[in-house]
């Protein structure tokens, strides 16, 4: 239990839109923003967030 990662024991016990706002949370703001920024450029293809 202890010497488990914490994002990987979180992300076990959590799920949906809870799960990914906890471990965004999780990262300092330069990384969520990088990973914010990642997930809409290849995901959704939303030029609107890059810009922001």
């Amino acid at each position: 239990m202890y010497s488990e990662d914490l994002l990987k024991r979180l992300s076990s016990e959590l799920s949906g839109k809870l799960e990914n706002a906890v471990l965004l949370w999780m990262h300092d703001p330069a990384g969520r923003d990088a990973i914010i920024l990642k997930q809409t450029l290849t995901v959704a293809k939303n030029l609107e967030a890059a810009t922001e």
